[in-house]
């Protein structure tokens, strides 16, 4: 949510305060984001769409994610946005170190969950899913990069073999 408190950061992602996801983004401050990449026992991965109402990059296919509150984890705000926009209990995994990429230092993490399980979609944020093997995943990042937020392209770019090991 918008309203809760999240880390001031400096540039090296050292916490030196409090402020608002609003107030981080009007002055360009860092902010530490979790990108849950959530996949089954298929090897697909869960993509989900923005809604139209979404503040940036509505319409777009994204991964569940968003911004850490004070006090939590990376992990712990990537249970709590799968909840949020899914209404599903997982357990995540972090894959990397944080990352700098377009004003945020996000950690990309995984989840893995039963193909069968049913969502219930927060509107607001979440409008339609749909599993995707990772070559049709792969072949839609590279022919329609605009289809998707910029953080799904660049772990995928860059994280690949992190997101697929293991499964």
């Amino acid at each position: 949510m918008a309203g809760n408190p999240i880390p001031k950061l400096d540039s090296e992602n050292n916490i030196i305060g409090e402020t608002t996801i609003t107030e981080a983004r009007a002055n360009g401050w860092p902010r530490r984001v979790t990108r849950i990449f959530i996949s089954n026992e298929k090897g697909e991965y869960l993509l989900q769409k923005r809604s139209m109402e979404a503040r940036i990059h509505p319409c777009v296919w994204d991964c569940s994610g968003g911004h850490v509150d004070v006090g939590e984890s990376y992990a712990e705000a990537g249970v709590r946005e799968v909840f949020e926009e899914l209404q599903v209990h997982v357990s995540v995994t972090e894959v990397r170190e944080p990352i700098f990429f377009a004003d945020t230092f996000y950690v990309a993490c995984r989840a893995v969950i039963d193909s069968k399980t049913s969502f219930i979609l927060k509107e607001d944020e979440v409008v339609d899913t749909k599993w995707v093997s990772k070559t049709e995943l792969l072949q839609l990042l590279k022919l329609h990069p605009d289809n998707f937020t910029p953080w799904v392209v660049h772990a995928w770019e860059n994280l690949e073999k992190e997101l697929t090991d293991a499964l």
